[in-house]
């Protein structure tokens, strides 16, 4: 035993004793990178803008590797250059039926509001019904009953806003130019703003459209107005949204979007608790927020909350339409 030991010290000894050979290092194959179209962050500015109907460029980052020779030793230096991606990809290409469907009730929405508020108020143009130009004129008493037509006896402004105010921060001001060649969900309920957030919230985190919707059209024939909500049954109301998963807290954002939309003063939204100054609704994340400024309020110079390139692609359409006028 001691026998072997010794044999196995004699042997690293030997072989510490030994002069280590330097071995050069290799230097892997470059490949040919794709050619990109890519385009510098600081060059373009703010990359917001971007054409809607381009999709040929793509996010990524290259590097330049250089060679230097430092202590025999070759060392590989990495530039990092900030790449940014223009334009997110199109939506679908959605069939006949659904562009058909959204131009339908489109029409019809905007119908229905003009018939309510000829009945309130007289309107002196058919083309500017229910935009904040058409009401900025408006006694208290004509936008109180304006309020109560659309949304029900439940509307009830806190004591220092006017009805006024609470009118106007309500009614939509959506493009004129819709519906889009896509026929996105959010575009059949651009012109009531209850609506569409409503439907946002009952939307996400879903991707059968069929099951969308079906649960939609299903609540709203339970509640066509935000007031009928107090009378619901919160049973069958759970039953209606089952099919699109997480019912309890989707109906608890129901309850949050409407109790919001009826009581509180100028209304907005934001992704601020109310607790630190902020507008945030129980529920609303960022897609409901966008959706809710991009579809209802017109607004192209919106800037982004959510990373879906369905929003992406309507904010530069809403863009390049307002260029064609």
């Amino acid at each position: 035993m001691r026998k072997n030991l010794e044999a196995d010290r004699a042997r690293k000894k030997r072989k510490q004793s030994q002069p280590k050979v330097k071995q050069e290092p290799t230097r892997r194959s470059s490949r040919a990178a794709k050619p990109r179209r890519i385009l510098n962050v600081e060059a373009w500015g703010d990359h917001d803008e971007y054409d809607p109907l381009d999709h040929d460029y793509v996010s990524g980052s290259d590097s330049d590797d250089d060679d230097s020779d430092g202590g025999g030793e070759k060392k590989r230096k990495i530039k990092k250059s900030k790449r940014v991606s223009l334009s997110p990809s199109c939506p679908k290409i959605p069939k006949p039926s659904d562009l058909e469907r959204v131009a339908e009730e489109l029409t019809r929405h905007k119908s229905n509001l003009a018939a309510t508020i000829s009945s309130c108020i007289t309107v002196k143009s058919e083309s500017s019904i229910g935009t904040e130009a058409e009401c900025h004129n408006l006694t208290e008493a004509e936008c109180h009953n304006l309020s109560i037509a659309l949304w029900g006896l439940s509307c009830s402004p806190p004591p220092g806003c006017s009805w006024s105010v609470f009118l106007k921060s309500r009614l939509s001001t959506p493009s004129p130019h819709l519906p889009t060649q896509h026929a996105l969900l959010q575009e059949r309920f651009a012109n009531d703003g209850w609506m569409l957030l409503c439907a946002c919230v009952l939307m996400t985190r879903c991707s059968s459209s069929k099951t969308k919707e079906q649960c939609i059209g299903g609540f709203f024939k339970m509640c066509p107005k935000p007031s009928d909500f107090a009378n619901l049954d919160p049973e069958k109301l759970r039953k209606t949204v089952h099919s699109l998963g997480f019912q309890v807290d989707r109906v608890r954002s129901l309850a949050a979007v409407t109790t919001a939309w009826l009581t509180r003063g100028e209304f907005g939204l934001d992704l601020v608790p109310e607790e630190k100054g902020g507008m945030k609704i129980w529920g609303a994340g960022a897609f409901t927020v966008d959706s809710y400024y991009l579809f209802a309020k017109g607004d192209k110079d919106w800037k982004m909350l959510c990373d879906i390139d369905d929003v992406k692609w309507f904010r530069g359409w809403l863009r390049a339409s307002d260029k064609m006028k």
